[in-house]
């Protein structure tokens, strides 16, 4: 019987066949932009995106295994994490076809549609059909595999309404698992569907209309143009805004896959999510009047939009960041941080945390004024929040805050305006995208790799990162092993330094003693007294 030290820690083998079968749907995501960049005659993007999908069905093929045991959360998560570094890995090679994207850009380009963060490092216009639908389409990619990964992997039904991804219960009901991420996927296709088809009735191309309605309910932000969703019609916006706000809601939900607290628990974030992204629009429409000199409607109808997209994460600027005032880049940033609701995909704190938070906060505030031995029990929506859920929300909280100011002082450092690199940072690591220009391929290669580094640990929440490279992870007892280690180094040191000493000893001997052998040798070889 395994102790619980090594029941979390990664089989290796385990792990290994886990990722060759987690190498066919790889296979598939970047073939598809092959096969798009094949329709629109592009066959040196066809090339090169058809390597990584031959490379990843080779894997598969070495790997797959035959039938595998119950994986631990410790191996889905690690697995997660190296399908996000794979795969934009992979697709780098395809995406440098751009004349200005280097292999290093191309990397995070490919990071940055995976991880639904948007930000981008080329501008749209002019860019070839493949190449913009491959963008979408990892961003798409992304969200649901974050989705899947939240509903049907992690955390139980009632967690994962919560959003909980880090969620100590294990599904016992595997049967159950499939059908929930069955459902979450289907009213996944069908949003996405549905949005395309809405907004080819407003006049837009078939090609534009799936990388919005992609950009939309992956809350990713995809654009095929370079001013982004102020360049659509206001009937397209509305459509865009709606499918990011469907994007932003628990999707289990939505497929009709959660009954009872569940439920209720996601309505509730949704409430509070509808209820934020009010209040931020109304400090828009404040800001924009105190600090600019726009019409009401214009305050009022680029407020609304931006609110959302930021609450949600999505992303979409109706009007540039940059030359927004700071009381309405700081709104801004508020909203992307408190983020869309969990189970879904969007991004940031999530209104089911937030909503915890409070609870606890309410807790406590009522405890001050009860009799010691008084227990009050913690209720969301009126389901039961235990402690340790609690502290999860509070490290996450506190993961958040501490990622994005160590993330920010480099950006200032550098030069670069506080209050836009905040947003930025901001932006990167609550997967929202939005950005006030600073993300271009003149930015410096540091700076790059911490907008990477807090794309990759805002979607995967921190945690899912963090197991994956602690080393508790991959060896059972390694405090133990690691002071054994430590002890043979120190006792080694000791025996080589005692050596040492018997040495220096020796020699100061020899010193010492040969030079007077040497004089009573002379003495009596002459025969004179010494």
């Amino acid at each position: 019987m395994p102790n619980e030290a090594e029941s979390q820690t990664v089989r290796p083998a385990l792990v290994r066949q886990l990722v060759g079968k987690a190498s066919l749907p790889a296979s598939l995501v970047t073939a598809a932009p092959a096969l798009v960049a094949l329709g629109a005659s592009d066959t040196a993007f066809a090339t090169r995106a058809a390597i990584p999908a031959a490379v990843f069905a080779l894997v598969w093929l070495l790997f797959r295994g035959g039938a595998l045991p119950a994986p631990r959360r410790s191996e889905v998560r690690v697995v997660a994490v190296l399908f996000f570094l794979l795969v934009p890995l992979a697709m780098a090679l395809p995406l440098s076809t751009y004349a200005r994207l280097t292999r290093f850009d191309a990397v995070f380009e490919a990071l940055s549609a995976l991880t639904t963060t948007g930000l981008s490092m080329m501008t749209p216009d002019g860019a070839a059909p493949a190449l913009l639908f491959a963008r979408a389409w990892l961003g798409w990619i992304g969200g649901l595999v974050i989705v899947l990964l939240v509903v049907a992997v992690l955390t139980t039904p009632d967690a994962s309404a919560l959003g909980l991804a880090d969620g100590d219960a294990d599904r016992e009901d595997r049967a159950s698992a499939r059908r929930d991420a069955m459902r979450a996927s289907c009213a996944y296709v069908a949003l996405t569907s549905a949005l395309a088809a809405a907004l080819t009735l407003t006049g837009l191309a078939p090609l534009r209309a799936l990388v919005y309605a992609f950009g939309a309910v992956a809350t990713c932000g995809a654009s095929p143009d370079a001013g982004g969703v102020a360049t659509l019609s206001p009937a397209a916006q509305v459509l865009v805004t709606a499918g990011s706000i469907a994007g932003a809601t628990p999707l289990l939900w939505l497929g009709l896959g959660l009954r009872g607290p569940a439920a209720r628990l996601a309505r509730r974030q949704v409430l509070v999510g509808l209820t934020i992204a009010l209040v931020v629009a109304a400090l828009l429409v404040r800001a924009m009047g105190y600090f600019g000199d726009r019409p009401l409607d214009e305050r009022l109808w680029h407020g609304a939009l931006l609110a959302f997209s930021a609450q949600t994460t999505a992303g979409f600027a109706s009007t540039p960041i940059v030359a927004l005032d700071q009381g309405s880049k700081l709104a801004l940033c508020l909203a992307m941080i408190v983020g869309g609701a969990a189970g879904s995909t969007a991004g940031g704190f999530k209104t089911a945390r937030l909503s915890i938070a409070f609870a606890a906060l309410r807790r406590w505030v009522l405890r001050s004024s009860l009799a010691r031995r008084s227990v009050v029990e913690l209720r969301v929506a009126g389901a039961p929040v235990g402690d340790d859920v609690v502290r999860r929300v509070l490290v996450v909280g506190i993961l958040f805050a501490a990622t994005i100011l160590l993330s920010w002082l480099p950006f200032v450092l550098r030069g670069h305006s506080p209050l836009d690199a905040l947003v930025e940072v901001v932006g990167a690591t609550t997967t929202c995208g939005f950005t006030t220009g600073i993300t271009s391929p003149s930015l410096a290669p540091h700076l790059k790799l911490v907008l990477m580094l807090d794309m990759l640990l805002g979607r995967f929440e921190f945690l899912a990162v963090l197991v994956a490279i602690h080393p508790g992870t991959w060896l059972a007892n390694w405090r133990e092993r690691a002071l054994r280690v430590l002890d043979a180094r120190v006792e080694s040191c000791a025996r080589r330094k005692a050596r040492y000493r018997i040495a220096a000893s020796l020699q100061r001997l020899v010193k010492r003693v040969l030079p007077l052998a040497c004089s009573t040798s002379a003495c009596a070889w002459s025969g004179s007294p010494c």
